[in-house]
């Protein structure tokens, strides 16, 4: 668990902070204020500073280039976009830190030298443009470094004259992602092959009530949960996007997941994170989203509780003041919990994101003033 996060030259922030980090927190803000970049800042130093993380957030801004070559259709992730001003000019730089076990990483834009490896030299991607292919290579230079260790040997990844990742090859053997148990909802995350995993992990370890229990917030009569192999009966299988199916009190067949609500599906994939990602991070961006107001403490108890019991840190975005008003909800309810989360309000034009913390958010929530 991290208690403070610290950015320079990442994304939008020329340099930013947050401190007093809980185990379940909540950022608010206006609208392009930094809370998604926050998330994927956590994301990227969690994965060690790996390519793969840069890509996932590339993939879901949209920020990915395709184009045909020899070779077909390929698609390259434009990692420039990283860095503050969206600059890919060499001596560009980005640093993300925190305390505990992540440590530090930093990132930097430069040519590539004739003291680089000679594989470096192979392992140019093909450029489009003539322009392109006349320019100075470029090279993507990683440093890393956990708490307590000294700054390792950097990582070097060719790129594109326009600042994409070259991917793969490396200058040296793939190192693979460090094992840190971590997850990025979004607003419209489905369930992908590695939430079906999480799933059949749950139903391994024998939890699966724990996770119908948690989904009685919005469906009290909710009986059992099934996962469904492909293939079977058009008429079920056939028409389930998700592959889930849901039983409830008073018989009939198991119906899908879709034919509930976004709400269900949403519910779903927060309380099968949760109790996946023991010891890691959970990212949620708009956390209410497909939740009535009416169900937003609940949800907020299923992510206080869960979280604690599993060890997972949980940071998540909103917009919504629902969502504020449950989690106060809450608080005022549970005044035991108000040690485990905080709200952190940013705004760009302050180096520093305010914190509430429990006691904070239920007090500002009953004089109404206003936390988003």
């Amino acid at each position: 668990m991290i208690s403070t996060l610290t950015l320079h030259n990442y994304r939008g922030f020329a340099e930013y902070e947050l401190r007093g980090l809980a185990r379940v927190n909540l950022l608010v803000g206006p609208n392009n204020c930094g809370k998604t970049s926050v998330l994927e800042a956590v994301e990227l130093l969690a994965s060690d500073g790996h390519p793969a993380a840069m890509m996932r957030s590339s993939r879901r801004r949209g920020e990915s280039v395709s184009h045909r070559d020899r070779g077909g259709r390929t698609t390259r992730y434009t990692v420039r976009h990283h860095f503050r001003g969206h600059d890919a000019a060499p001596h560009a730089w980005l640093s993300v830190a925190s305390d505990g076990s992540l440590g530090r990483i930093e990132m930097r834009i430069r040519h590539l030298s004739s003291q680089d490896p000679p594989a470096l030299f192979d392992a140019r991607p093909p450029e489009t443009d003539l322009a392109l292919r006349a320019s100075q290579p470029l090279v993507l230079e990683l440093h890393r470094g956990r708490r307590g260790s000294t700054r390792d040997e950097p990582h070097v990844y060719p790129l594109t004259s326009d600042g994409a990742i070259a991917w793969p090859p490396f200058s040296r053997p793939h190192r693979p992602e460090p094992f840190i148990p971590i997850r990025f909802l979004t607003a419209d995350s489905r369930f992908d092959d590695e939430l079906r995993a999480a799933w059949n992990q749950v139903e391994i370890d024998g939890g699966e009530d724990e996770i119908v229990n948690a989904m009685r917030v919005i469906a009290p009569d909710l009986r059992s949960i099934r996962l469904l192999a492909s293939g079977g009966r058009a008429g079920l299988a056939g028409s389930v996007r998700s592959g889930f199916a849901l039983g409830f009190e008073g018989g009939g067949g198991r119906t899908p997941i879709g034919s509930h609500g976004e709400g269900m599906r949403r519910l779903l994939a927060l309380a099968v994170s949760l109790t996946d990602l023991a010891g890691g991070f959970l990212l949620i961006d708009e956390i209410g989203t497909g939740l009535h107001w009416t169900v937003m403490a609940d949800m907020w108890r299923l992510v206080i509780e869960t979280s604690g019991y599993s060890g997972t840190q949980v940071l998540a975005s909103t917009h919504s003041l629902d969502c504020i008003r449950g989690l106060a909800s809450l608080l005022g309810e549970r005044p035991d919990l108000a040690d485990e989360v905080s709200v952190h309000k940013l705004e760009r034009r302050i180096r520093r994101s305010a914190r509430f913390g429990g006691e904070e958010i239920l007090a500002a929530t009953d004089l109404d003033i206003e936390l988003r």
